[in-house]
């Protein structure tokens, strides 16, 4: 079976997307709850939780695809280990 094989600079680059795309993930999170808690206040104010619920949505689905690129190797990766193993 061939194991993936990334190397260590993409797989810091993917981390600090993943750092990045969990940060805005979590700002949404606290833009939605504030949003919320403005509805109570200023109806008007709807689309601040909307855009909450978007960031954390779009930003925890990014991150999501990022940790899948650590966990499962591209092909030209594939291509690569293939050909040092010769």
């Amino acid at each position: 079976m061939l194991t993936p094989v990334i190397s260590t600079e993409r797989r810091k680059k993917i981390q600090r997307y993943i750092y990045l795309s969990l940060g805005l993930m979590i700002l949404g999170a606290i833009i939605l709850v504030l949003g919320i808690v403005a509805l109570f206040f200023a109806p008007i104010l709807a689309p601040i939780a909307a855009i909450g619920l978007f960031l954390m949505i779009g930003f925890g689905t990014v991150a999501d695809n990022l940790v899948s690129h650590l966990t499962y190797a591209w092909p030209d990766d594939i291509d690569e280990a293939e050909r040092t193993a010769h």
